[in-house]
């Protein structure tokens, strides 16, 4: 089934469109703790990762996210290099990352390939 925006009705549109918004916003913390699940970045490879899917990201809140993760404990800092910092998750944003998939991402695609 393939809808297409223009033919939602407008409070249709308006629904998906602020939906879409909190979507967006939730979902790129896990997307930061994804990657670096997999190896060490900076936070400008990072923005350049995530934004290429997501346009509603700048740069100034990924800076946010970052510090916000690392305040929690949810990333190590491995090094620095000129103003860049290269971040890797920790222990703790690991744990957090597989409980999060196990309770969010792992239920959506089985119902998606059960549905196809």
């Amino acid at each position: 089934m393939n809808v297409r925006i223009e033919d939602l009705t407008k409070d249709e549109t308006d629904f998906l469109l602020s939906w879409e918004d909190v979507y967006k916003k939730g979902i790129v913390t896990f997307w930061v703790l994804y990657y670096l699940s997999q190896k060490q970045y900076d936070a400008g490879t990072l923005y350049t990762l995530i934004s290429a899917n997501d346009a509603s990201l700048n740069e100034h809140s990924m800076y946010r996210l970052l510090r916000r993760l690392y305040d929690v404990g949810l990333l190590e800092q491995t090094r620095k290099e000129g103003r860049n910092k290269y971040y890797t998750i920790s222990e703790k944003g690991k744990n957090i990352l597989n409980t999060f998939t196990a309770r969010n991402i792992a239920p959506l695609s089985h119902t998606i390939r059960s549905s196809s």
